[in-house]
């Protein structure tokens, strides 16, 4: 759990230099100005007893202004180091620079170690942690000179905050671990005893991030302690969120999230956003850790949502987004799968360029390059996904247009068969077509052939499977040329096709008044008529009649039943 205490003693201390300094019995001046006109303590007064920032600001210019034309060089740098504080801009700097100008050449206890202090402060609040340390280090230094020790921890915590932050474990602990005497020293002081229990709960915090969770535990009973004997509630409540991090960490699930829930309520009564991430996370892992991954994936969803808010970044919460990218891979949901890598890769550039430092840990493990190429994959099988879709619904179009046309095409063909078979039902004669050219043949022979052919008809002996033209043509006694020519121009066919039609006609004439015939298979029949097998009978009927058999049959039968 994270604790600001940055800026803690920047009021402290300054109080410090009022006192020394005797600001509250300085000289009154008047000035033609409402303001410029009061004295220096009138203007402070004024300052304390505001609330609004731009009117804090003017009574401190003025406060400066009257410090500066009464030569009061004490109270001059007092009043830049204040506006140094008010300003959140570079203007910050330009005051806590002025300080420096100054007393350069003339070191106190207090300057230019509070100036630099306040730069440390600036860039470390822009997350500019190179250009804060550098300050720390120069304001310990100035601290450390002239034996200002409240300055020289002040600077060795936040140097400390600074190395946890990026890792630098150790060098953080010794820091702190040099405070911690100090600290007991002045435990009668409330500020002081608060500054003790912050320190206790950075090393409780760097020790859990180690994973040594016995030290971690030491620290975090430690800090309970201490905290109900000095009436602390919100150190009492870090402490024991810690705890349950740590018992997270031994394994001990269960207590683990007992312990972040109980306190989870004091953080967002708080609006401790920061701490309610933390909380979110582990009870997140707690639940992940006990195979209930749709209840984690709702605390990191949490961690998201308060990120989203505070825009504050943490390497340890980040692992959120990989567990969420993850969640969403297995589950093939490719769009929040992609939501949450550009989430993460908003939080890298956070992490990047607000804090100005990289986590060599993660981004060896999940780099930039590593989460672009994921997202291009992710995009790259969208597409993909898209295109298949697109593929499927254009097959999808066409079966559909092709069941419909195949649909008409069966529903036009059975109409039209309907037609045909009503056609054949109704039909008792053919008619035959005689050619309107003359037949170059005797007509004595045209006329012995064509009463042999009626008889050939009536006696249906083109039933017989052995008939052929040369056949007919020997029993009519003529020859194979005189028969073809007369069946051509007479019967309007030609020898086979003349047959298959008798047959035809004679198989029709039998289906309709003969049911039991219907009965009978298509090669029953077909041998019946003459044909040697089905498929020459079934090709004959539907060149001739231009149905199929089996149509014919099934049609008359429904007449039938429906009679």
């Amino acid at each position: 759990m994270e604790f600001n205490a940055k800026h803690f003693s920047r009021f402290l201390t300054l109080a410090i230099v009022f006192i020394s300094n005797n600001y509250f019995c300085l000289g009154q001046r008047q000035n033609s100005d409402s303001l410029q006109h009061k004295t220096i303590n009138e203007l402070f007064n004024l300052y304390e007893n505001s609330n609004v920032k731009n009117d804090q600001m003017k009574y401190i210019k003025a406060f400066v202004h009257v410090a500066k034309k009464e030569k009061k060089e004490t109270q001059t740098i007092a009043g830049y180091y204040i506006l140094s504080g008010l300003y959140k801009d570079s203007t910050s700097l330009i005051y806590s620079d002025s300080i420096i100008s100054i007393t350069s050449q003339n070191e106190t206890k207090f300057y230019p170690a509070l100036a630099y202090q306040a730069k440390a402060a600036f860039y470390h609040e822009k997350g500019e942690l190179d250009k804060a340390i550098d300050n720390y280090l120069i304001a310990s230094k100035y601290a450390k000179k002239h034996n200002n020790t409240n300055l020289f921890v002040t600077t060795n915590y936040n140097i400390g905050t600074i190395k946890r932050k990026v890792g630098e474990y150790e060098e953080a602990l010794q820091l702190y671990k040099e405070n911690i005497p100090y600290s007991k020293k002045v435990l009668t002081d409330s500020k002081k005893s608060n500054y003790y229990l912050t320190t206790l709960l950075a090393m409780a915090n760097i020790f859990y991030e180690m994973k040594a969770i016995d030290s971690a535990s030491y620290y975090n009973n430690l800090g309970v302690k201490e905290s109900l004997k000095y009436g602390d509630t919100t150190k009492y409540h870090h402490f024991s969120s810690n705890q349950g991090i740590v018992n997270y960490l031994k394994g001990e699930y269960e207590v683990a999230i007992d312990s972040l829930n109980k306190h989870y309520s004091y953080f967002k009564e708080s609006n401790d956003l920061g701490n309610c991430s933390y909380s979110n996370f582990y009870l997140g892992k707690s639940y992940l850790a006990k195979n209930q991954s749709l209840i984690a994936v709702n605390y990191f969803k949490k961690v998201d949502s308060l990120y989203q808010i505070t825009q504050n970044v943490s390497p340890i919460t980040r692992e959120s987004y990989r567990f969420l990218i993850d969640y969403y891979k297995n589950n093939d949901d490719l769009e929040k799968q992609l939501f949450y890598i550009n989430r993460l890769m908003s939080y890298d550039s956070i992490i990047y360029k607000k804090q100005n430092y990289v986590s060599k840990k993660i981004f060896k493990e999940y780099d930039i390059p590593k989460l672009n190429s994921e997202k291009e994959s992710i995009l790259k099988k969208m597409e993909e996904s898209e295109s298949k879709s697109k593929t499927i619904l254009s097959w999808i179009l066409i079966i559909l247009l092709i069941t419909i046309l195949v649909l008409v095409y069966q529903y036009n063909k059975r109409k039209l068969y309907k037609k045909r078979f009503n056609e054949i039902l109704n039909t008792t004669t053919k008619e035959t077509n005689v050619g309107s050219k003359e037949v170059n043949i005797p007509k004595t022979i045209i006329d012995s052939v064509l009463n042999g052919l009626d008889t050939f008809e009536k006696t249906q002996r083109y039933t017989s499977n052995t008939i052929t033209l040369h056949s007919l043509a020997k029993e009519l006694e003529t020859n194979s040329n005189y028969l073809s020519k007369i069946i051509n121009h007479y019967k309007g066919s030609s020898f086979s096709n003349y047959i298959s039609s008798l047959r035809i006609d004679y198989i029709i004439n039998e289906l309709k008044q003969n049911s039991t015939f219907r009965r009978f298979t298509i090669k029953a029949i077909a041998e019946e008529a003459g044909f040697n097998n089905s498929e020459s009978f079934s090709k004959a009927f539907y060149k001739i009649k231009g149905i199929k058999p089996s149509y014919f049959i099934k049609e008359l039968e429904k007449i039938e039943t429906e009679n």
